[in-house]
């Protein structure tokens, strides 16, 4: 899970990159991961344009927006930080400042580990075959 806005113009278009990349070279174990990622701009990012987003990256990855009070309750329960930063006089002249990190959270919906929004596709497979391998 990776929190961010469509309108971002660096970490979360290099994230998501990196997120497909893990995903193509998980290969079948791909099957076991749902990756989500949810706006923190919930005025622009409307269902079409998230959709249409993720979509660019990888098909298998969901795109989530809503209200800005769900968005805020959602970012508060994972204390994601976003606020925005205004560039101009006009309404959508505006960046969203974000943290940066990927959730990785268990079968069960609770969190496994969190990594940097950094991470290369490579580094993240790293990290998530040792949880997705079958257990002896």
């Amino acid at each position: 899970m990776f929190f961010g806005y469509t309108f971002c113009p660096d970490v979360c278009p290099t994230t998501l990159q990196s997120i497909a990349d893990a995903l193509e070279q998980l290969g079948n174990l791909a099957d076991r991961v749902q990756p989500l990622f949810i706006t923190v701009d919930p005025k622009r990012d409307t269902p079409t344009v998230i959709g249409e987003y993720v979509r660019n990256f990888d098909p298998r990855i969901i795109g989530l927006t809503g209200s800005a009070e769900a968005i805020a309750a959602v970012a508060h329960e994972y204390r994601v930080y976003y606020a925005v930063q205004r560039t101009g006089d006009g309404p959508d002249d505006y960046l969203m400042d974000h943290s940066a990190v990927i959730y990785v959270m268990n079968p069960d919906g609770k969190l496994a580990r969190m990594l940097a929004g950094n991470i290369s596709g490579a580094q993240l497979v790293a990290k998530l075959r040792p949880l997705l391998s079958p257990q002896s």
